[in-house]
């Protein structure tokens, strides 16, 4: 009779397969590619923040000269109303220029007419859009508005989109609209 429960010689120790020739050589690492590809990784990492530290400088300045433009665009007053327009028509281009050309005259004959008073303030802003030398802004002001046709001061909620471009080294409003 034979016994039928014998198990199979397993072997004890298993020899890893190699290979042959060069191709062994080429699976190993070289220790000059790998300093090259960790040099370049690491100059990567320091231009991508560069970069977005440059973008973050750049969102900044857009967004205080945005809400610098917003407050002098909404506060008025009609003793020196030439120099309130003057000061917006000083940081208007393209069509935004000649939009606020247009409207200047009926604004001024309503301002001085009622002896109109306003002052805008800034609530809230965020940046739409940056690229290069165009930027767009949005901007959410109060304007308080004063005048000899009203006992009480009114508030004017404005929101508005404001695209401007950079000329000179010097960002212009070249678009406003209220949304």
């Amino acid at each position: 009779m034979t016994d039928d429960t014998t198990t199979p010689a397993v072997p004890t120790e298993v020899e890893p397969s190699r290979p042959a020739g060069r191709l062994a050589r080429a699976s190993r690492p070289i220790p000059l590619l790998s300093l090259a590809l960790v040099a370049s990784l690491l100059f990567s990492a320091f231009l991508l923040l560069r970069g977005s530290e440059d973008d973050e400088g750049e969102r900044g300045e857009l967004l205080a000269i945005a809400e610098t433009y917003a407050v002098n665009l909404t506060t008025y007053d009609s003793a020196r109303l030439d120099a309130d327009f003057a000061r917006v028509m000083d940081v208007a281009t393209g069509q935004f220029r000649s939009e606020y050309e247009v409207a200047q005259d009926s604004l001024r004959e309503l301002i001085v007419k009622y002896q109109g008073k306003a002052t805008g303030k800034v609530l809230a802003r965020a940046v739409l859009s940056l690229d290069g030398g165009r930027g767009e802004v949005v901007l959410f002001v109060d304007q308080t508005v004063t005048n000899t046709n009203s006992d009480q001061p009114k508030i004017d909620r404005l929101r508005m989109r404001m695209g401007l471009e950079k000329q000179s080294g010097r960002w212009l409003i070249n678009k406003l609209d209220l949304v």
